[in-house]
């Protein structure tokens, strides 16, 4: 088979693929070159329909039908989400079913926006887990519950039985490997923790702590008014300079 070169002559392709399958897709003839430069193949899927591919496309597998592949697996996903909705009773089993793919996704998936913080990190998922039906069963003996999320108890472990539980969103936020802990009478909490132990707003106890520069125990135990409200006070004034709140000497 020949092509034509950028001068409109013919060239014989030195690699052909003429006859070659990949996946669904027969390659039977040449069909020039992109406007990039890519060389072009024209397909017959076993479906038969005909498609235009590149080389690259073909040899890394990311084109493997004429669509007709993808259009199939997406109606297994909404029947499994249907067979599932029946088998384990819970009200959104497609929402059960998308849980368990993005776990998958951001662990395996480079292009996934969260793969830098799960499987560029080397977490993984368990072997078990990879099939759907063995994680649904585990999700409905644990407590499934389409408000909650999935946690893994160990930040730095995969997800796997023994390390995965489900929780409120409030309580996998503090469970989270950048979280900052402060100690005080012998425990170490998040703010969030400290604020919800105090019965204080997390925000007021944040300025408190972070931007005032208090420490924690000054933060926790003083009267529940926000560092502005402070300002009020006599013995209390903002520093011009660094724009935090003293105390004034008392003459």
């Amino acid at each position: 088979m020949k092509n034509k070169d950028k001068n409109g002559k013919f060239t014989a392709f030195t690699d052909s693929l003429i006859g070659k399958k990949f996946g669904r897709l027969t390659v039977i003839d040449n069909a020039g070159k992109s406007k990039y430069g890519a060389r072009l193949w024209l397909c017959e899927c076993e479906c038969g329909n005909k498609v235009t591919v590149q080389t690259a496309q073909l040899n890394n597998g990311k084109k493997r039908s004429c669509g007709c592949l993808q259009k199939e697996k997406a109606s297994e996903i909404v029947l499994l989400a249907h067979k599932a909705n029946q088998k384990y009773k819970v009200s959104s089993a497609s929402n059960l079913y998308s849980r368990w793919g993005n776990m998958l996704r951001r662990c395996t998936n480079p292009k996934d926006k969260e793969y830098k913080n799960y499987g560029k990190r080397g977490i993984k998922v368990c072997d078990e887990w990879q099939d759907f039906n063995n994680f649904a069963n585990w999700a409905i003996s644990n407590g499934y519950k389409e408000d909650l999320s999935i946690d893994r108890i160990d930040v730095n472990g995969n997800y796997e039985p023994s390390n995965c539980r489900w929780i409120t969103i409030k309580e996998q936020g503090n469970n989270r490997r950048n979280n900052k802990y402060y100690e005080f009478n012998g425990e170490r909490k998040t703010i969030s923790q400290w604020a919800e132990c105090y019965n204080i707003n997390s925000k007021l106890l944040y300025e408190r702590v972070v931007i005032e520069k208090w420490d924690i125990e000054r933060a926790l135990t003083a009267p529940k008014m926000t560092p502005q409200q402070a300002v009020a006070c006599s013995k209390v004034q903002r520093d011009k300079t660094t724009g935090r709140f003293i105390k004034m000497e008392v003459a």
